[in-house]
């Protein structure tokens, strides 16, 4: 069993009967899913069936957090998320080439990273549902990773219990161009008319916004409005 701290929120892995299972301790949920597909939210405090979210169409695999969106991992290949804030799928974030998903894990700045048995490690941009990079690891079954930022390193298990190690600086120091631009563009707006304006801080973000959708496409819009709601989930 292993347990550890995030945001707030803690998880817990196992290889029982359910397969995976996540605990939100602040809030009093268990997430849980396994071989019957569905992800079941229990409350820990009366011991009930909250809310079943219906989506993976095999196993769930595995699961992780980013503030309240939910991740999951299953043998049908394909990598979902879910807003645990109103309890619903908000899409596919992509997909394995015919392989299970072995582990998930997220970054601080919008980054999912999944790797499958088949070696390939792969970095979705999970705002906009899109691969931002991959690598694979020739002849390695793998199982299981762990980001250490501090270093830009990510440790890799495998089936032949070894760890392997991969530079991922390049992942670590990215920024989501979707949202740096409305920060950018808005803080050059401040500087000019004279206003005190520290972008990192988020002040009058939800300004900026309305401001920079005036000129976007649809695709652009729908881009953004995952980017609220990520923003609106932390």
């Amino acid at each position: 069993m292993e347990y550890t701290e995030y945001n707030g929120y803690g998880d817990a892995a196992g290889d029982d009967v359910l397969g995976d299972e996540r605990q939100r301790n602040s809030e009093g949920w268990i997430i849980v899913g396994g071989n019957f597909r569905d992800i079941m939210i229990y409350s820990i405090r009366n011991a009930t069936l909250e809310k079943q979210l219906t989506g993976h169409t095999d196993s769930v695999t595995c699961m992780t957090l980013d503030g309240n969106m939910l991740f999951t991992g299953s043998d049908d290949s394909t990598i979902r998320s879910w807003n645990l804030t109103h309890t619903y799928e908000s899409g596919i974030v992509g997909r394995h080439e015919d392989e299970p998903i072995q582990d998930l894990t997220c970054l601080d700045n919008g980054l999912l990273i999944s790797c499958a048995y088949d070696g390939k490690v792969i970095c979705w941009r999970y705002r906009s549902d899109v691969e931002h990079d991959r690598f694979e690891k020739v002849n390695q079954q793998l199982r299981c990773l762990g980001p250490v930022t501090e270093s830009g390193m990510m440790l890799i298990g495998t089936n032949t219990f070894t760890i392997l190690t991969q530079s991922i600086t390049d992942w670590v120091n990215y920024r989501d161009d979707d949202i740096s631009n409305v920060y950018d563009d808005y803080d050059e707006e401040q500087k000019e008319d004279g206003s005190d304006y520290d972008p990192l801080e988020g002040r009058n973000l939800d300004d900026a916004f309305e401001e920079a959708v005036e000129n976007m496409t649809l695709e652009q819009l729908n881009k953004m409005n995952k980017a609220i709601m990520a923003r609106d989930a932390q």
